[in-house]
This record gives C-alpha cells, sequence and structure tokens, in this order.
C-alpha cells in the first residue's frame, strides 16, 4: 500500500546536511518527494512510497544524519498521492 505523507522536521536541522541525508535516505528506501529548508528553520519533506519502507525512511529521519544535527520534532500528515520519479532537494 502508498503512503504518501507530508513531513515537518525540527530542530537543528539547516547546515548541517539534513536535506542531503534525507535525500540518501529516501533513495535507499524508494522513496519518491522532496526535501526542503523553511524560512523558520524547520524541514518540510513530501514523501511517498510502500508502507514498509516508509516506517524505514520514518525512523532514519528521526534518527538526523549525526553528530552536527539535532531532530527535536517529527510531525507528518497524510496527503493525497502525488506524481514523482526521484526524491528531489528544493
Amino acid at each position: 500500500m502508498i503512503k504518501s505523507y507530508q513531513i515537518n522536521v525540527i530542530g537543528r536541522v539547516q547546515g548541517v546536511g539534513f536535506r542531503w541525508y534525507t535525500k540518501q535516505a529516501a533513495d535507499k528506501h524508494h522513496i519518491v518527494g522532496w526535501v526542503k529548508n523553511e524560512l523558520d528553520g524547520s524541514v518540510t519533506i513530501a514523501a511517498q512510497g510502500d508502507a514498509e519502507n516508509m516506517a524505514v525512511f520514518l525512523h532514519d529521519i528521526a534518527t538526523g544524519p549525526g553528530f552536527y544535527s539535532q531532530v527535536d520534532g517529527v510531525t507528518k500528515k497524510l496527503i493525497a498521492t502525488f506524481n514523482a520519479n526521484n526524491f528531489a532537494i528544493r
């Protein structure tokens, strides 16, 4: 079953390679969509993939890329499916 989410990540997630890390995790878990920085310092992700892959992807996002980043919170909401062939950094 395909799941599509809008995900908001707060914490120290800008200037620490978080978008690149998100793209790597998405590619690894066959997730399509995009990631972008927001003016408030958060990161927004639109992600779509099968439920099992999405669960692992969400775990990776909540963990973050490591030493310099810090994920303080992740919120997600179901959204309508969308057309995408890859995962992009915006």
